[in-house]
């Protein structure tokens, strides 16, 4: 009976012991990484585009199939959507530059 007896308290101060610790649960904070935003390829062959018009400035909130930007090459005129949510930092090209396929 004896050892049983301390087997229950052994295990009761373990209990104490466990809940009296702090939790070790972590959340994570939400991401602030950048993630570059490459250019789409638009078609088959298409090495360069022309933008057109943008759909966003830095600073602006977009989510996941929101429009960035109209571009255009030799073929035809294509919206581009985002691939991802989060916060527009800086536009690398200024409407009519031309901008690489890739990049």
């Amino acid at each position: 009976m004896r050892l049983l007896f301390r087997s229950l308290r052994t295990h009761w101060l373990h209990q104490l012991a466990q809940a009296s610790l702090p939790r070790l649960f972590h959340t994570t904070a939400p991401l602030a990484v950048v993630k570059p935003f490459l250019l789409s390829d638009i078609g088959e062959g298409i090495k360069e585009v022309q933008i057109i018009q943008w759909f966003v400035e830095p600073g602006a909130r977009v989510e996941q199939f929101s429009k960035i930007c109209e571009v255009q090459s030799d073929k035809a005129a294509v919206e581009i959507t985002s691939r991802f949510d989060g916060v527009i930092k800086k536009l690398h090209y200024e409407a009519e530059d031309m901008a690489p396929v890739g990049k």
